[in-house]
């Protein structure tokens, strides 16, 4: 170990090592001799006595390196005590260099901000999806998925749920919700609404580690069968509805025309357990079986997920024990209760706000964003640096003194990279005061408006982590924006400086050289690279949102309102809900400002229900998207029957079952490939697949409808089967449509006074025009677009400054010989030729690079895109054409000036 130490200390310090190694070596030599003497003036030989003297000294080598040791932990000390002095005399001299010029740093700070703000709000985006719970203590909090080949992150059904909370022994505690979302009518004194909730077991309060406002979460003893009916409302709700009045506790609320008791107001900060919806009931997972699963058999059924697991680790428990517990869990369940089709594997994820499955199928457009908004950052150093060149142009004389007084070339560089990073601090502070609105602008995409209310944005918020990348990327652009500047300053000569005289140097130094490619032009090519990348992508994305607003949804929207009303809180029988939706149809139908109404399970464009169906004749079945509808829908919807007939009011469940299938299914039925309908589809047989006593029931096919998009705007149709409403049970709460004469907007209020006045008690989920419903499936799209194209247009900008600064800056360096070539009359064209001839093999090499850039960009950018194909070359050639334009600009504005020099003037000056 010493030898190394030895070494590498020779490596480090070189002279001063080999001084220091000398002088103790000689002063060793010293000693020893002086000894050596003493011990031949005692009578001993001149070997003995030197042996003698050295063993009186012992080993000398270790003595040398002990004091090597000693006198370089000094000089290192010395050096750390120096390097801080000089560090704050850097940061003294940079801040008053930027004091003394203002304008020039807020510019640099305004430049290198641009590319900081995009930079840093994707990245607070990004970070939204590692965030726990808003209001929750997230340390030691996970969540547990099954995951299969389907979905990596899927639930798990609600027996395997009851399996896991029976190992609570080994290490943690275990909570659950259900997996879905809940809407239930809430019934007040004047007025009835809907109210979203979500369902939790009796530790799913304590378990999350929730703040309560006022009174208590869930307990174990409100989640028992036949206990009395619990609810806590959100700190939201409590406000809204309640004033905030603190002696809600113990009042009772009407859930669905059930009396519940308000035990507890959630936190301010919690927002539930999922990004997607913001609860603002919460009931105990008995309570929510009870109403939400009378009719199906998850309670039994192991094969259906229906429950979001989540575990605390107790003190001193370590994440590898509770898997290998999971591991153990499913291996045992796989045994005992195998499922149809894959076996069990448990796995265990920090629990965040945002579910992983959505982090998955974001992560290639979060990629894109990321590499987008770098790019950008690259585009504002790139700038910078060429400011920054310039100016050290103008610095020569500065540079020139301070060498000339004893400053090293290091010390040099490390002031004006100190100088570079207090300017990006600055932007980096600039960037992270526009990091959360910027955010929040990206989140407020998800709020987009269906029939079930509006979507919520997601909560992005600034943490350590943006914070520390703030700071992190400002030190790191100010390193790379100014490393290349600081190294040419500090590697000049000062001679020629001194010489030309204050405020001048020399023309080598300005110019740069006579090199084809000189550094600014080099960066200008970077610039003009990554701006035609930036366009193209920006050009797809612009072309997918015009493709995805084409999209024809199968089904009119002009003038069609949607809603979602429910009966919930009414009463009203089973037996006597068919009457009162078409009643409400009938009461619509008579006013003059409705063209027509109708009734669906589902509104189109929403959640619908899949159902495997059997063919006539054949064992095998297709998951089908299943849509019940009452007579006259498909004629309200505009939607075209291509085959047989449409619903007749006879129908019923009196008769015999029948269906209308959409051309995709039809094609199913019949083995057809072509682009024509089967006609022999009309009289095949659908067979509904047994339900609890009920037998398998038979639907004969009627008719065949259009395609239309049903749950989705961008997913091709797949099949469809939509039977007849009244041959079905009713469900409380079904879509109600309008399709109006005037404005859908203008109608919506209108639309919600009848429906209260029909009965104060039916609950509305929502009245909206069906426009903006379709709308709202596009907001990646417009997201998409936004950002790429705001990135784009900035580094347009950044690449026409920097082009113009260069061609600027040719043009004060030559104006003495510009001057003269038109005193003596040169051609005007001579002229513009001299200016742009340096900077015309920079715009080439840059544009040649961009193209192949966005050529090899098209292999990776396919996930931002929709109808639009990744090589399209309407994007390619608008994107170089604009480029092309403002290059044409920033050239143009320069040259134009050199051509207007006064000879006479020019060569006053000079």
């Amino acid at each position: 170990m010493g030898r190394f130490r030895t070494w590498i200390l020779r490596k480090l310090l070189r002279e001063d090592f080999s001084r220091l190694e000398r002088e103790i070596r000689e002063e060793f030599r010293f000693h020893i001799d002086m000894k050596a003497s003493s011990f031949m003036d005692q009578g001993l030989d001149s070997n003995s006595a030197r042996r003698a003297a050295e063993d009186c000294f012992g080993d000398s080598h270790a003595l040398l390196r002990e004091g090597l040791r000693t006198l370089t932990g000094a000089h290192r000390i010395e050096r750390r005590k120096d390097n801080m002095v000089w560090f704050s005399q850097d940061l003294q001299d940079g801040a008053r260099r930027i004091l003394r010029h203002p304008g020039f740093s807020l510019l640099v700070a305004g430049t290198l901000a641009l590319g900081l703000s995009t930079s840093t709000a994707v990245f607070t985006y990004v970070n939204a999806y590692r965030q726990p719970f808003p209001g929750a203590d997230g340390s030691g909090l996970f969540q547990v998925f099954q995951s299969s080949g389907e979905e990596a992150f899927g639930a798990i059904s609600y027996p395997d749920f009851l399996d896991l909370a029976s190992l609570e022994d080994g290490g943690f505690r275990v909570t659950g919700t259900a997996q879905s979302l809940f809407a239930a009518s809430v019934r007040h004194e004047t007025l009835t609404e809907v109210a979203f909730g979500q369902s939790g077991t009796g530790a799913f309060f304590s378990t999350l580690g929730v703040e309560m406002s006022l009174g208590r979460g869930l307990d174990p003893e409100d989640d028992r069968p036949g206990a009395e009916p619990t609810v806590v409302i959100s700190h939201e709700y409590w406000g809204r509805r309640y004033g905030s009045d603190p002696e809600v506790l113990g009042a009772t609320i009407f859930l669905n025309n059930e009396p519940y008791t308000i035990v507890g107001v959630a936190g301010p900060r919690f927002l539930g357990s999922s990004s997607a919806f913001r609860p603002q009931i919460w009931i105990p997972f008995e309570q929510y079986k009870r109403v939400y699963w009378a009719r199906d058999d998850r309670e039994i059924n192991r094969e259906v997920p229906s429950v979001s697991p989540y575990v605390r680790l107790a003190g001193g428990a370590e994440v590898g024990r509770v898997e290998q517990a999971l591991a153990a869990l499913a291996a045992n369940l796989d045994r005992e209760a195998p499922l149809a089709d894959r076996p069990r594997r448990f796995i265990l994820q920090p629990a965040t706000w945002i579910h992983p499955s959505v982090r998955q199928a974001e992560l290639p457009t979060t990629r894109i964003m990321l590499v987008a908004a770098v790019s950008l950052l690259l585009l504002a150093c790139a700038n910078v640096a060429n400011l920054m060149l310039s100016a050290g142009a103008r610095r020569d004389q500065e540079m020139a003194l301070r060498a000339a007084v004893g400053a090293s070339r290091g010390r040099l560089f490390r002031q004006l990279l100190t100088e570079n990073l207090l300017i990006s601090l600055v932007a980096g502070g600039l960037a992270l005061a526009v990091a959360g609105p910027a955010g929040n602008r990206l989140s407020s995409y998800f709020a987009r408006p269906s029939v079930w209310g509006a979507n919520v944005p997601r909560e992005i918020s600034i943490d350590l982590s943006v914070l520390g990348f703030a700071g992190l990327a400002a030190v790191l652009t100010g390193l790379l924006a100014g490393l290349v500047p600081a190294l040419r300053a500090s590697r000049r000569d000062p001679a020629p400086a001194l010489k030309a005289g204050l405020g001048r140097s020399s023309e080598r130094q300005i110019g740069g050289g006579t090199r084809l490619l000189g550094t600014r032009h080099l960066l200008v090519s970077i610039q003009v690279a990554i701006s035609i990348v930036l366009l193209f992508v920006a050009g797809l994305v612009v072309r997918t949102l015009d493709s995805a607003r084409d999209v024809d949804p199968g089904f009119n929207v002009d003038w069609t309102l949607a809603s979602y009303i429910s009966t919930s809180s009414m009463g009203t029988p089973v037996s006597e809900r068919e009457e009162f939706f078409r009643d409400v149809v009938r009461r619509f139908e008579t006013m003059p400002w409705v063209q027509a109404a109708t009734v669906a399970e589902m509104a189109p464009l929403s959640g619908h229900p899949r159902q495997d169906l059997r063919p006539g004749g054949s064992d095998e079945p297709v998951s089908t998207t299943v849509a019940k509808v009452v007579p006259g829908y498909f004629e309200t919807m505009e939607m075209q029957i291509v085959l047989g007939r449409s619903f007749l009011p006879t129908d019923t469940v009196d008769s015999r079952g029948v269906v209308v299938v959409n051309e995709t299914l039809a094609g199913i039925l019949t083995g057809g490939t072509g682009a024509a309908v089967p006609r022999d589809a009309l009289g095949r047989n659908l067979w509904w697949p047994a339900e609890g006593d009920s037998p398998e029931r038979q639907f004969e096919v009627v008719g065949v409808v259009g395609n239309a998009r049903q749950t989705s705007l961008l997913e091709e149709p797949g099949p469809v089967a939509y039977f007849s409403f009244p041959q079905h049970y009713y469900r409380p709460g079904n879509a109600f449509l309008l399709k109006v004469t005037g404005n859908p907007q203008g109608a919506v209020q209108r639309m919600e006074e009848e429906l209260r006045a029909i009965d104060p008690r039916i609950a509305i989920v929502n009245i909206l025009p069906y426009s903006e419903v379709v709308a709202g499936f596009l907001y990646t799209q417009r997201m998409n677009a936004e950002l790429f194209s705001l990135i784009a247009f900035l580094g347009l900008i950044l690449s026409a400054a920097g082009i113009f600064g260069v061609v600027s800056l040719a043009v004060a360096q030559r104006r003495k010989e510009i001057g003269i070539r038109l005193a003596i009359g040169a051609d005007p064209r001579a002229v513009v030729n001299l200016v742009v001839s340096r900077i015309s093999f920079a715009l080439i090499l840059g544009l040649a690079a961009g193209l192949a850039g966005a050529f090899f960009t098209t292999r990776w950018i396919g996930s931002l895109l929709w109808g639009v194909s990744p090589a399209d070359p309407l994007a390619l050639s608008v994107g170089a054409g604009v480029l092309t334009a403002v290059i044409a600009l920033a050239v143009g504005v320069p040259v134009r000036r050199a051509i207007r020099i006064d000879p006479v003037r020019s060569l006053r000056v000079e």
